[in-house]
């Protein structure tokens, strides 16, 4: 018999002895309780009725022995002795037992049920393992006892090389490797500096300091080759992400394709997190308000595109070259939601303006010309955020042209306004739709500001050495806007502070900048200039926000 089998025995002979003892000491306690069950059936005995029977006999039988040897009475003439004797009384006391006070709480009342001794001895012969009840049986039979596996390993199961060759073809895998690969690096690249101090940063508190006012964050870097950026927009659902489109240039490779948008993260630096690519160059993209995963772009050659992120990064829809849209550049893009669908509104740079349904790229629902009795070959356009229908063209000849998608004889309904000397690089709506301003930028080293109706402009700035390449008003600042010249300067106006210096200037190096966007809450700026960086800029949040009278200054100011 081995060492093991010994020990094994001992500690069932042990289990035995232990359940054994708790079997009697079970048998003890019922042997107890029938006790006092018996003895609570006469719970108040009468120990002093027998007690008084007993102490009445007693005395009886003393006084008749008294009786009996009494004398015969006394001479008369003797005087008389007095017989002294105890006379015992007995009388019986009827003591009621002791009234038990029944107290009861207003709660719920349940009887605990609790299981008898079968039950316990049961549950406790249960309990043991059934290995050791099986040993235990084997020993008592005087059998061999069963050793325990020992471990085995699984058996691996070999891939056959032509069911693996399936699977590394299959697109699941591809998608599988490509998302993981994705998440991995994005995973690997990020940088948090888990030391930094945010509490104590320095701020400076000198409003005439520069870099108290804005600063920049960080700059998203296309490395693989120098792009110029046509278009840049922020995601109107996550504060981080960033839409880049590169238009080619001369320098372009072959290697890469002709058509390239970009999807950044503000956090990633390093590399963005989509790529999707055309055929064609892109000259506008914009994200789908209500669908994050969907992106919209125009192509130089006049084609209407649309990814998919959740698919590969190639359109999943189009429109058809030299159809019913758009022949020439698209330079304008616009979503204007309605309460059944939403429609995409283009505008290309022959003043076609085409709206489509987002399942039918095929062919435009509706085409309109805004070109009148002038010929004229447009540059930007934009559409008013309140009524989508009212247009704003920027043209090569330095015009503004304003009118409505209304009726067939749109050139009747159009205002012509001589802005420029030169072409026309952004042309804006204020966000006050009410307001009637109207922002615009040109390669005449100018921003300008308009009042609808009004021909002659009501501001002119003028401090710049280069050409102005973009100018966007802040979404939340009424005086405030950004611009964009060819020296690399970005210059933020406030328009209730002064009127003909910049209320900031940011330098962000020597290239170009030619497209910027502020965010969503106003407080980020993104700049793109013409060798693939997009740089972050940041404004102080007390700048941000208007002050109360900042709005009655500016209308002062201009004499609107």
């Amino acid at each position: 018999m081995s060492e093991e089998t010994k020990n094994f025995k001992d500690s069932i002979k042990a289990s035995k002895e232990e359940r054994e003892r708790k079997l009697k000491e079970l048998r003890e306690r019922k042997a107890k309780r029938d006790s006092l069950d018996a003895a609570s059936k006469n719970p108040f005995p009468s120990p002093l009725t027998d007690n008084r029977t007993t102490i009445v006999s007693t005395i009886d039988s003393t006084g008749s022995k008294e009786k009996s040897s009494i004398d015969p009475p006394p001479n008369p003439f003797e005087p008389h002795k007095p017989i002294l004797a105890i006379k015992s009384s007995v009388s019986s006391i009827s003591v009621p037992p002791k009234t038990k006070v029944i107290s009861y709480e207003r709660e719920i009342q349940a009887e605990i049920a609790s299981e008898s001794d079968e039950e316990e001895e049961a549950r406790i012969t249960e309990d043991f393992d059934p290995r050791v009840r099986k040993m235990s049986t084997h020993i008592e039979k005087n059998e061999p006892v069963e050793e325990a596996p020992k471990n085995v390993e699984p058996e691996i199961q070999e891939i056959e090389p032509e069911e693996l060759e399936k699977i590394l073809v299959s697109t699941d895998f591809s998608d599988f490797v490509q998302r993981s690969t994705k998440l991995m690096i994005e995973s690997l690249e990020e940088e948090f500096d888990i030391m930094q101090n945010f509490i104590l940063s320095s701020k400076s508190d000198d409003t005439n300091d520069q870099k108290g006012k804005i600063k920049i964050i960080g700059s998203l870097t296309f490395t693989e080759e120098e792009r110029c950026i046509s278009a840049l927009e922020w995601s109107p659902q996550y504060e981080d992400l960033i839409l880049a489109a590169y238009t080619k240039t001369e320098t372009t490779s072959q290697k890469l394709p002709y058509g390239l948008v970009q999807l950044w993260s503000i956090e990633n630096e390093k590399s963005p997190k989509h790529v999707l690519t055309c055929q064609g160059s892109v000259t506008q993209s914009q994200f789908y308000p209500n669908d994050p995963n969907t992106i919209l772009a125009g192509t130089y050659s006049g084609q209407v595109l649309l990814w998919d992120l959740r698919v590969k990064g190639v359109p999943v829809q189009r429109s058809p070259s030299l159809s019913k849209g758009h022949n020439f550049p698209i330079i304008g893009l616009k979503i204007s939601e309605g309460e059944h669908s939403n429609n995409i509104i283009s505008m290309s740079s022959d003043g076609r303006i085409c709206i489509w349904t987002m399942n039918m790229l095929h062919s435009p629902a509706e085409t309109f010309e805004t070109k009148g009795k002038v010929d004229f070959s447009a540059n930007c356009v934009d559409f008013s955020k309140e009524e989508p229908y009212n247009y704003l063209i920027g043209t090569e000849d330095g015009n503004i042209i304003q009118g409505p998608l209304q009726g067939q004889m749109l050139s009747e309904r159009q205002d012509l306004i001589q802005a420029h000397c030169a072409p026309v690089t952004r042309v804006q709506y204020h966000p006050d739709y009410e307001s009637g301003l109207i922002l615009s930028s040109s390669v005449d080293w100018t921003v300008k500001l308009f009042k609808e109706a009004k021909p002659e402009p009501i501001l002119i700035i003028e401090p710049y050495d280069d050409y102005v390449y973009d100018t966007k008003w802040s979404p939340v600042h009424p005086c405030m806007f950004a611009s964009a010249d060819g020296d690399g300067n970005l210059d933020v106006w406030d328009l209730s502070r002064n009127t003909e210096t910049p209320f900031v200037r940011q330098k962000t190096g020597e290239r170009a900048l030619n497209k910027l966007n502020f965010d969503k809450s106003g407080n980020k700026i993104a700049a793109g200039s013409s060798n693939s960086v997009i740089h972050i800029m940041q404004l102080d949040k007390d700048y941000v926000h208007p002050r109360i009278d900042d709005w009655n200054k500016l209308i002062k100011t201009l004499g609107i």
